[in-house]
């Protein structure tokens, strides 16, 4: 499963839908034994978040979005938030000319 979910096509998007998830585990075979689909896609996105592979949380308001690359979406957007530097730094003005 993880690999499907790190398809390029998937990365896109960087996040994908908890019924998405179900649907391609059913594709993958999951849910066939005695265990049911739902269990299965849930442990393996859960086991998945605990290596940091996806951010997924089985709880009210989170459940229904996993986020398939946790870096992209959040820490390349947070790098991007920036003050203006201070007056005392000028050497900033030249390395970003936006702040000059």
């Amino acid at each position: 499963m993880y690999d499907a979910l790190q398809s390029a096509e998937r990365q896109a998007g960087k996040t994908m839908a908890l019924s998405e998830c179900f649907t391609l585990g059913a594709s993958l075979g999951f849910g066939r034994g005695s265990v049911s689909l739902e269990e299965e896609v849930h442990a393996c996105l859960l086991f998945f978040n605990s290596l940091g592979f996806v951010m997924y949380f089985d709880e009210d308001g989170l459940c229904d979005l996993v986020i398939l690359n946790p870096v992209a979406f959040l820490i390349d957007p947070i790098t991007k938030v920036a003050a203006p530097p201070h007056p005392a730094w000028p050497h900033f003005a030249l390395a970003h000319p936006a702040w000059s």
